[in-house]
């Protein structure tokens, strides 16, 4: 019984991933166009490291969402170099980056686990549902409501 339940508890993470990643690459591809950012340096093992770790921290729903000095401090670089160096890397900011990956990690749950909005919003680290949905909005182009009504496909452009 326990071995099965571990498997579906796997098979939950690894769906919720995997809708994670897909809708941050749809959030990637229908973007804005803009320039493509040349790197200053090519990239090293270290360079590996330093966004894992922080990719790591950002995703972890067990704990408060991290600030900017605890990511730096994982990364083991200044805030400012942190902040720089992740824009060069993904195109977008830090803040960013957190916010989509928080409402996205939070319409998983609504739609997959079938959590309330509320519950899903407290979970992914939300003071209230109103600031959840205010950036569900931002993020997504719609309410959380209209996005789970239309299949999990945005209406309009992010912003």
């Amino acid at each position: 019984w326990r071995a099965s339940r571990r498997r579906e508890a796997r098979a939950e993470e690894y769906a919720q991933a995997m809708s994670l990643a897909l809708a941050l690459l749809l959030d990637r591809l229908t973007a804005q166009p803009s320039a493509p950012r040349r790197s200053r340096r090519p990239r090293s093992e270290r360079d590996d490291a330093w966004l894992a770790a922080v990719l790591r921290r950002t995703r972890d729903l067990r704990q408060p969402p991290a600030g900017i000095d605890e990511l730096a401090r994982l990364a083991k670089m200044s805030p400012s170099n942190l902040r720089q160096r992740f824009r060069d890397y993904f195109g977008v900011s830090l803040g960013q980056y957190v916010r989509r990956s928080r409402v996205h990690q939070a319409m998983t749950l609504i739609i997959h686990r079938r959590m309330r909005v509320s519950e899903a919003a407290e979970h992914c680290g939300y003071s209230s549902v109103y600031s959840f949905s205010r950036t569900a909005k931002q993020v997504l182009g719609c309410s959380p409501l209209q996005y789970c009504q239309s299949g999990g496909v945005r209406r309009t452009a992010p912003r």
